[in-house]
């Protein structure tokens, strides 16, 4: 009789706590959620420049100013991202303005229901994360806009599947 209770309690322990929720609350956006291709929607400044030195400051959604490709794709548990910076450069003769252009980065990321965290390598090999705020089924990171060299805004750059 004994024997049978604790082969009973033995079983009735093991079922008790090997039933768990799968939830464990890091990664709530699902990766299916976030599979696609993401291209620029807009490229918004953090302030108003005169980009063309004709002392008219644009208006701070600056998405036409710049040739920008962005893009990023999302496939599984992998990501590759264009990294852009919005180059002028004090050359205000021409525009739409062109975006200095990193190497397509590969990398994995690991995501929650506010944010992407990007983990790929630096050109040297090195480490390195990018963080993108998720809003809805966009993807936001913040940039440098490069005005001169030793002026610099930020800007906002949103990506739409």
């Amino acid at each position: 009789m004994k024997k049978n209770n604790l082969l009973l309690i033995a079983i009735t322990a093991l079922l008790t706590f090997s039933c768990s929720s799968d939830d464990d609350g890091g990664n709530e956006n699902s990766n299916s959620d976030l599979t696609g291709t993401y291209t620029i929607a807009s490229i918004i400044a953090s302030e108003q420049i005169d980009i063309d030195g004709d002392g008219i400051l644009e208006p701070l959604d600056v998405t036409n100013v710049f040739n920008c490709n962005g893009l990023i794709i999302i496939q599984g548990d992998t990501m590759s991202f264009r990294e852009l910076q919005p180059f002028i450069g004090g050359n205000t003769s021409t525009s739409p303005f062109e975006c200095l252009v990193s190497p397509d980065s590969q990398g994995t990321y690991t995501s929650n229901t506010t944010g992407l965290i990007f983990n790929t390598e630096s050109s040297n090999g090195d480490p390195r994360t990018i963080t993108f705020q998720i809003d809805n089924e966009n993807l936001i990171s913040v940039v440098e806009i490069i005005i001169t060299n030793d002026e610099n805004i930020n800007a906002t750059i949103t990506y739409s599947k």
